[in-house]
């Protein structure tokens, strides 16, 4: 059975702000880091075979 993940980046002080981000290249602020490391904790990384992500800094942190 195949699975697809589909993650939104982890939190940034824009979005605290009500902010839109679009194409700014917001780093994650610490809640966001902590989301990801979390995150990685729950999805088993060496069973993903394609990886498809955004450029910006918020969504390749870790």
């Amino acid at each position: 059975m195949h699975k697809l993940y589909i993650v939104r980046h982890g939190k940034t002080d824009w979005n605290d702000q009500r902010l839109l981000q679009g194409l700014t290249d917001i780093a994650l602020n610490e809640e966001g880091i902590k989301q990801t490391k979390e995150l990685r904790k729950k999805i088993d990384l060496s069973k993903i075979d394609i990886c498809i992500c955004s450029p910006l800094k918020r969504a390749k942190t870790f």
